[in-house]
């Protein structure tokens, strides 16, 4: 039987550095994308949290038209609210309900309609990139149409 003789008698150093290297870019790889996932899931937590709001004043507003002799809403309005509190930190929202009145002459000259829009505008404060100054401007918009034909 015919012995191999090696002279290698294990890892050398260039090998170590080459895995020390390819497991540092797939630490910083997980890193990254771990950091956008986070980035991502706050995101949607916020535009949820928005939806919702804009939700509710939407169906406080259709409860005022059921159930009240006078319109939902007289004229323009906006308010702040406080959209995530996290570590002590606000993240402060804009809420706008504009009414546009309108009558539709193809179905009556008397009847008229209200368009209701409900926006909420925030920026996030999550920064994707270390050298941005100012986060990302989000919005989102509900519209109902209000039909107003009281019999008085």
């Amino acid at each position: 039987m015919k012995t191999i003789l090696s002279n290698q008698k294990g890892f050398g150093l260039i090998e170590a550095l080459v895995a020390l290297v390819i497991s540092s870019i797939a630490m910083v790889g997980l890193f990254l994308g771990s950091n956008y996932a986070k980035a991502k899931a706050v995101e949607n937590y916020h535009y949820r949290r928005a939806l919702l709001k804009a939700s509710e004043i939407m169906e406080n507003i259709k409860h005022n038209n059921r159930h009240s002799k006078l319109e939902p809403i007289l004229g323009n309005y906006s308010q702040n609210f406080v959209l995530d509190e996290r570590n002590g930190n606000k993240l402060m929202a804009d809420v706008s309900v504009s009414k546009n009145n309108t009558t539709d002459f193809s179905i009556s000259t008397s009847t008229s309609y209200s368009t209701i829009i409900v926006s909420i505008d925030w920026e996030e404060s999550f920064k994707l990139k270390p050298n941005s100054l100012e986060g990302i401007e989000r919005s989102i918009s509900i519209r109902e149409d209000y039909f107003f034909n009281r019999q008085n």
